[in-house]
């Protein structure tokens, strides 16, 4: 709620739910299903924006209100003032924010310097309904469908036992040839689409993978620059460095951090047997 204006403060009964929310989300435990960093970032927070939201129009109602009360002659100059005051927040807060990240401003959308070619294989070859399975280092290309998987991570969590089967399509490097090879062997397997090094694979709807391996491959690393592709995101204007993320911090109530439910810690807990006499 930073950018419009922190209106949500004039609002604190909508605003305090909304934070409740945050608060709980970053006290969870380590390992239990939820990526929490205080000097990072937060995610998986969509059930509090319509508090915030709800928070700022309350907010700017009960404002308006308060400046209904001032004389009548000096509401054009309090509206404006206002309105300049908000207007300079939400730039400010913008501008700090992109340089933070490196992100170039414009007055409208631009295209891009560069599309992966995850992007357009999702974009001209799939259909709202389709579930695609791709690597966690390109799930942002189908986060905004209703349902996809990542054939490193979330197809192991989100649908055990189903491999492939949980999806319609594949999208992969070809290179990475023990996942190409895992989805041309589904039923009725075929590449629909290829751009650049990444291929489109389409099964038969409802076919079964008879060929689950029994641990998930994971995204191929160290593979050379293909042409045309970028040889890295520094020299593409407006995109931001790649930075390591700040570590998992440690509570005091997490005396085995980073330790996921069922394993056991690192190092034995200290013996509270008192030495004999």
């Amino acid at each position: 709620w930073a950018p419009i204006g922190l209106l949500a403060l004039f609002a604190p009964e909508l605003l305090l739910p909304g934070i409740g929310l945050i608060f709980l989300h970053m006290t969870v435990p380590w390992g239990h299903g939820v990526d929490r960093s205080w000097g990072g970032h937060v995610h998986h927070m969509g059930p509090a924006l319509p508090f915030f939201t709800a928070a700022a129009i309350f907010g700017a109602a009960r404002l308006l209100r308060q400046v209904q009360r001032l004389p009548e002659k000096s509401w054009p100059y309090v509206r404006v003032a206002l309105c300049v005051l908000l207007a300079g927040h939400a730039l400010s807060w913008s501008h700090n924010w992109s340089q933070y990240y490196k992100l170039r401003l414009a007055l409208g959308p631009e295209a891009p310097t560069y599309t992966h070619p995850a992007w357009i294989l999702v974009r001209d070859h799939l259909q709202p309904e389709d579930v695609p399975i791709i690597s966690s280092e390109l799930a942002l290309a189908v986060s905004s469908r209703s349902r996809s998987y990542t054939y490193d991570e979330s197809l192991e969590d989100k649908a055990p036992g189903k491999g492939l089967a949980a999806g319609t399509h594949l999208i992969v490097d070809h290179r990475n040839t023990p996942v190409y090879d895992w989805g041309m062997a589904m039923t009725g397997a075929e590449e629909i689409a290829k751009e650049g090094p990444f291929t489109l694979i389409q099964w038969t709807p409802g076919a079964l993978d008879t060929n689950i391996p029994s641990q998930l491959p994971r995204s191929k690393k160290g593979l050379p620059t293909w042409p045309g592709m970028p040889r890295d995101r520094s020299v593409m204007d407006g995109v931001p460095p790649r930075k390591t993320p700040p570590p998992p911090p440690t509570a005091p109530w997490e005396p085995n951090a980073h330790q996921g439910p069922g394993q056991a810690p690192a190092a034995a807990p200290p013996s509270r047997v008192p030495p004999p006499r």
